[in-house]
């Protein structure tokens, strides 16, 4: 939850990879990790319920540093 409640997280809804579109995908820092994480979640009944989450690679490091989101591209 720290990443998605990261005031500076990005969001992507619904997240491009999602084949359904119900779910949204997280950029944001966690501080138990102490690391920038990519979250995906599922959106139901005005509910998230988590789905999976790793380390961010360079692209997303680098969109969160510079803090925008760009729907354009997608450096996963």
């Amino acid at each position: 939850m720290e990443a998605i409640n990261d005031p500076h997280a990005l969001l992507r809804s619904p997240d491009p990879a999602s084949r359904s579109g119900r779910s949204d995908r997280y950029v944001g820092w966690s501080r138990a990790r102490q690391e920038v994480l990519v979250v995906i979640v599922v959106r139901s009944g005005g509910r998230l319920y988590g789905g999976n989450a790793w380390t961010a690679n360079n692209g997303y490091l680098k969109l969160y540093e510079e803090g925008r989101d760009d729907e354009r591209t997608d450096p996963g």
